[in-house]
């Protein structure tokens, strides 16, 4: 755990150095694509654990994989969004994470009563796993890209100076529940996968596989809440003179990429827990929101446009 802890934090500190001290078109070319494929590694040999293939080296290149993914969302926002954003966005994600989580197991509002399990270190003040509030800073980035994906915003997003406020307060609304969305079908999954092996405890239970409601209410108004925050922030900085957003295919795909990699890990440890039905209802509440952004993506890529009339 402790190797775990700093091979993580250099990845992390290097990608955030990266940032800093390089533009957006140095990022896409030569740090994103690194980054990417350390993930894609860290990913493969988190995998391959599941199938038996695995030594003291294929287990600790596994067990960064959340901070290979962390270190890929802050340069992927930092090309897509410029630093200031992507300073006040993880400020917003990182805070929404923390703070919900440590109120949870304290006092157990907002999801419910639950404790982590000991294990899982280092601890926020005892409570709440550093990794966990890494997590919810990916979940709440990937709902936020993957919205925007989905109602095909990218380079033009609604600003208050320039649009109708009826017009921008429905589109802001109208992206962040999608985003809400998009995090709550994934811990649709994720919940009972991690219940079923002991990563936490829900005291006293709940009638979904041993989870309490509230869990999920309580993860919808994060996703939806913190991207709702750093939306209507966003529209009052977007300006013309503003840097300009890259989008290319794999800058989307790679987005998508992450949240297709939280459904295959889950997705295949329900299997090897003998709940299939964790998976069936994984595929059927992510399923759409993969299938969906991946044809826009190939739509936006392709050039075709259909023509009405």
């Amino acid at each position: 755990m402790t190797y775990t802890l700093y091979l993580g934090t250099l990845i992390v500190l290097i990608s955030i150095l990266s940032i800093l001290f390089k533009n957006q078109m140095q990022l896409k070319k030569t740090f994103f694509p690194a980054f990417l494929i350390l993930l894609i590694i860290s990913f493969l040999c988190y995998m391959s654990i599941f199938f038996g293939i695995t030594n003291l080296l294929v287990e600790l290149i596994a067990s960064i994989w959340i901070y290979t993914v962390f270190a890929l969302i802050i340069v992927h926002s930092s090309i897509t969004m410029g630093n200031k954003k992507t300073l006040i966005f993880y400020v917003l994600a990182l805070l929404f994470g923390a703070i919900p989580e440590l109120i949870g197991v304290k006092y157990g509002w907002i999801f419910g009563h639950y404790y982590y399990n000991p294990a899982l270190t280092p601890f926020i003040l005892g409570l709440v796993p550093v990794t966990t509030v890494l997590s919810w800073a990916v979940v709440i980035y990937i709902s936020y890209h993957l919205a925007n994906i989905i109602l095909k915003f990218g380079s033009r997003k609604p600003n208050f100076k320039s649009d109708n406020i009826i017009y921008v307060l429905t589109v802001i609304f109208g992206l962040s529940l999608i985003s809400g969305y998009v995090a709550v079908n994934l811990d649709m999954l994720i919940d009972p996968v991690v219940v079923a092996t002991q990563g936490w405890f829900w005291i006293g239970g709940g009638p979904y596989y041993g989870v309490p409601i509230g869990n999920f209410a309580g993860w919808f108004l994060i996703a939806c809440l913190a991207t709702l925050v750093f939306r209507f922030i966003e529209s009052w900085m977007d300006r013309n003179k503003d840097l300009k957003s890259i989008e290319t295919p794999v800058l989307d795909l790679s987005v998508l990429g992450v949240y297709v990699m939280f459904f295959l890990i889950y997705g295949y440890s329900a299997l090897l827990l003998s709940h299939p039905e964790y998976l069936l209802i994984g595929t059927t509440t992510m399923g759409p929101f993969i299938i969906i952004t991946a044809l826009i993506i190939f739509i936006k890529y392709t050039g075709k446009v259909i023509n009405h009339g």
